[in-house]
């Protein structure tokens, strides 16, 4: 085997802008250039066969626009379906045979009458301005169908990749799977609410600088399952198994059966925080009464059902904040010093049941 020299790993770094949240492995796919505008190409000698070509080559690119929008769905749906209707825009085919009929080529009628548009989009401004790299991008494919080579888009991906390329039109952006947030619970309101008043602390919808980058964020949406490969790709994680929450009166948060339904996953990180105090050793030596929630029950003054036992913080109040767990520490101190001298005189902050001022 050759040795490996530096100037070969030169070779191989890539350096550039990358445009997806994170940090991730995989494959490399590389995207071809955009077909070149040949500077060399003859002038049309028949203005109406050139221009057939052209328009089912604009055609095409439609219709291949439009199939993938409808197997996608959703605002991607929505950028591939705009982008389309740009390929059968009236006004660019006017330009564009206007070309032809002033002894442009084929390819060189389509670039000019483009770029024509692109210029007149960026005077506008704003929105129109945006679009000028999806018109780009339709004249990329029709040249390239012009040209008889592939049209310079993402290929079918049978595995998460890395995609390397010049530039990637929202056209080839939109059918790739974005970042998934998934929340139990449902969407916090975007204002305060009966329900929070002043001057409680509000739980509101917000956005984050991860949020900013992109994805998509998913609510009332349960895990009930991890979806293993098959074959050579079993124990690895392909799939989440999703069900809709749903809210049972006494505040817990179910699976609604019959509403299960799986997204792709390749990397599954599991965040759970507090759910909960661990019992079982507990019990195995003492034979304390847990509450329907599974922490430790007590009464108004943090003494558990056996006697000379006593409970404070998130094992007996559930998840919750420092400052309670503080409190409630205090609290208890004071009715052990009771429970053994039969009085006392340290500060009792808070019962069992005292409860914050949010809902």
């Amino acid at each position: 085997m050759a040795a490996t020299t530096d100037a070969d790993l030169a070779q191989r770094v890539l350096r550039g802008i990358g445009v997806s949240a994170g940090s991730v492995s995989g494959p490399a796919v590389v995207i071809g250039l955009p077909p070149q505008v040949p500077a060399d190409e003859p002038a049309s000698t028949d203005v109406d066969a050139d221009w057939a070509r052209i328009s089912d080559a604009l055609g095409g690119v439609a219709e291949n626009l439009e199939k993938k929008a409808a197997t996608i769905g959703g605002p991607a749906a929505d950028i591939l379906s705009a982008t389309a209707l740009m390929a059968r825009d009236p006004t660019l085919g006017k330009g564009i045979r206007a070309g032809l009929a002033a002894g442009r080529g084929p390819v060189n009628a389509v670039h000019a009458a483009v770029e024509d548009v692109c210029t007149m989009f960026t005077a506008a401004g704003g929105y129109l301005a945006e679009r000028t790299t999806d018109l780009r991008d339709v004249a990329s494919r029709v040249i390239a169908r012009l040209l008889g080579v592939p049209e310079p888009s993402v290929p079918e991906l049978s595995v998460p990749s890395v995609l390397i390329a010049h530039d990637l039109a929202p056209a080839d952006t939109a059918g790739l799977s974005p970042v998934t947030t998934l929340a139990i619970g449902r969407r916090p309101a975007d204002a305060r609410t009966p329900a929070h008043p002043w001057p409680t602390d509000p739980v509101l919808y917000e956005v984050s600088s991860s949020h900013e980058e992109g994805g998509e964020r998913a609510y009332l949406a349960s895990t009930v399952a991890f979806v293993g490969g098959d074959g050579d790709d079993a124990g690895h994680v392909r799939q989440l198994r999703l069900a809709v929450t749903e809210y049972l009166p006494d505040g817990r948060r179910v699976p609604t059966a019959g509403t299960e339904r799986d997204v792709p996953a390749d990397l599954v990180l599991v965040c759970l925080g507090f759910t909960g105090p661990e019992t079982a050793d507990l019990c195995a030596q003492l034979p304390v009464t847990l509450t329907d929630r599974g922490l430790v029950a007590r009464d108004e003054a943090f003494a558990t059902s056996v006697p000379g036992v006593f409970v404070a913080g998130d094992a007996g109040r559930g998840q919750s904040l420092v400052v309670w767990a503080i409190a409630e520490g205090r609290a208890a101190a004071a009715a052990v010093d009771a429970y053994l001298t039969g009085d006392t005189e340290l500060p009792v902050p808070v019962t069992s049941t005292t409860a914050t001022l949010r809902p």
